[in-house]
C-alpha cells in the first residue's frame, strides 16, 4: 500500500489553514484598530465643531445684548459702534505685535552694542595696526 502524501512544501494542509486563519485575524485586528482611530478622530473633530459653534452662539448673543444696550442708551446706529470696537481691538492686537517687535529689536541692538564695546577693548589692548573697518 502506498501512503497518501497530503503535504505541500513540507507543510500539512492543517498548518497552512491555521497560518491563513492567523493572518486573517491579524488583518481583522488591524482593521479594527484603524476603525477605532478614525472614530476617535471623528469624535474629536465633532467636539471641536461643537465648541466652535457654542463660542459663535455666545458671541452672537453678546453682540445682540450689546446692540440692545446701545439702543437703550440712545445710540441710533449700534452696528457702527460695534464695528468701531472691533476695529479698535484689531488695532490693539497690531500695536501689541509692533511693541513686541520693538522690544526684540532693542534687545538685539543692546547685544550688538556690547559686542562692539568688547571688540573696541580688544583692538585697543592689542595696539596693532588693525583698523576699525577690519575689526
Amino acid at each position: 500500500m502506498t501512503r497518501r502524501n497530503d503535504q505541500v512544501f513540507q507543510l500539512s494542509l492543517t498548518e497552512i489553514a491555521f497560518t491563513i486563519a492567523f493572518l486573517l485575524l491579524l488583518l481583522l485586528g488591524y482593521l479594527v484598530f484603524m476603525g477605532q482611530a478614525a472614530r476617535q478622530d471623528a469624535e474629536k473633530k465633532l467636539a471641536d465643531a461643537q465648541t466652535a459653534q457654542s463660542a459663535a452662539d455666545a458671541l452672537n448673543s453678546a453682540k445682540t445684548a450689546l446692540a440692545t444696550l446701545l439702543q437703550n442708551a440712545g445710540i441710533s446706529n449700534p452696528d457702527e459702534v460695534i464695528t468701531k470696537l472691533v476695529a479698535s481691538e484689531e488695532l490693539r492686537v497690531e500695536r501689541d505685535k509692533l511693541q513686541q517687535r520693538v522690544d526684540d529689536l532693542d534687545a538685539r541692538l543692546t547685544a550688538l552694542t556690547e559686542l562692539q564695546n568688547q571688540v573696541e577693548k580688544v583692538a585697543a589692548s592689542q595696539r596693532s595696526a588693525v583698523t576699525q573697518d577690519e575689526v
